[in-house]
């Protein structure tokens, strides 16, 4: 369910509760087999600076004050592998910030916000009339965007726009630290007005992907899938009773409802393992060593990640993690031999999944 709070939420539920509920879309079994990347395909030609004008970008990060603000490339900082599975599918993810950047602990102490474009090749096809929450999109959300028949909306946490183009899946999404709260930058305006500037952005990238062509992007390179038990053994996994683990596996199959992420891990060949109830989530990245190092380097959630010694690393892996003292849950992303993994558990056994990984 969409959370919306005050002033720019007050005005944004206007946008969702206008008109009636889109029956959803008939469950179906997706028949399409995962590929999973050696490593990303050489860029296609389009980049960043293609898909929306610093204009544009500077226009959907103005609040209410009316300034022009300056622009940082910089991501909200989150921990995970999948933040860069659009880059190993092929695909383009750009980002902008405008403000200070944001400290997820310190939740509507800035006033930062971000603006992410991300276009991934293949996503058309698997695209859905999902935008935030549980339930399908609202007759309301629906758009022209560009052209081309899409979605866009205001909710937790912010904006979203998300098209399909041909064989590609475009989203846009506008989160402002404190938005929920109604402590952003955008507190007091038309959420209209604010929905506005992100569909211009992404109307922009609709016109650029279109004009590119196949051409335009990169695509990923297959290779054998990994299996999650030869990977970190489900003996080895800490459960609440004592019994024993085993691994559900996602990313080689679709769920019913797909949501862009979903479809981003999909296609450029990401595992996912889950384990019972509490117990740990595992990412894999075939081929994405690379990546993690990026993710690792990338404004701004380099100030979130901080390097952590594994038992097990040898020259050129690297390993990051969002622990912070008195945290109950972390993220751990590392890489190994070419590959690229996250693992999410309890704080105090992070590390040691991550070296029972590393000693297989």
């Amino acid at each position: 369910m969409r959370l919306i709070t005050g002033g720019v939420a007050a005005a944004a539920l206007v946008l969702l509760l206008s008109g009636c509920v889109a029956s959803a879309p008939t469950p179906t079994e997706t028949p399409i087999a995962a590929p999973t990347p050696v490593e990303t395909a050489p860029a296609g030609a389009l980049t960043c600076d293609d898909l929306a004008s610093s204009d544009l970008v500077a226009a959907a990060l103005t609040g209410v004050d009316g300034a022009t603000p300056e622009l940082v490339e910089a991501w909200w900082p989150r921990a995970g592998l999948g933040e860069m599975a659009v880059t190993a599918a092929g695909g383009l993810d750009c980002s902008w910030r405008a403000g200070a950047a944001v400290n997820p602990d310190e939740y509507g102490a800035t006033d930062g916000r971000y603006l992410r474009v991300e276009v991934l090749p293949g996503g058309g096809p698997l695209w859905q009339p999902y935008l935030m929450g549980d339930g399908p999109a609202q007759d309301t959300d629906h758009r022209d965007v560009g052209g081309a028949p899409g979605l866009a909306t205001c909710g937790d946490p912010g904006c979203r726009v998300s098209v399909p183009v041909g064989d590609t899946w475009i989203q846009v999404n506008l989160t402002p630290d404190g938005w929920n709260a109604d402590q952003s930058v955008f507190a007091g305006m038309d959420a209209r007005a604010v929905l506005d500037g992100v569909v211009a952005v992404a109307a922009s990238a609709v016109e650029a992907v279109d004009a590119a062509g196949p051409t335009g992007l990169g695509t990923a390179s297959p290779t054998e899938q990994v299996d999650c038990e030869s990977v970190l053994p489900a003996a080895e996994i800490e459960t609440i009773d004592g019994t024993l683990a085993e691994w559900s596996t996602t990313g080689a199959t679709l769920p019913e409802q797909v949501w862009f992420d979903d479809a981003a891990r999909h296609l450029a060949g990401f595992v996912g393992c889950r384990g019972p109830g509490a117990a740990p989530t595992l990412e894999i990245g075939p081929g994405a060593a690379a990546l993690v190092a990026e993710l690792a380097a990338r404004a701004d959630g380099a100030a979130l990640l901080a390097p952590v010694p594994l038992a097990g690393m040898v020259s050129g892996d690297v390993a990051v993690t969002d622990c912070t003292d008195g945290a109950k849950y972390c993220t751990l992303v590392f890489s190994h031999d070419g590959a690229g993994y996250s693992i999410g558990a309890a704080a105090d056994a992070t590390v040691r999944y991550a070296e029972l990984v590393l000693a297989g």
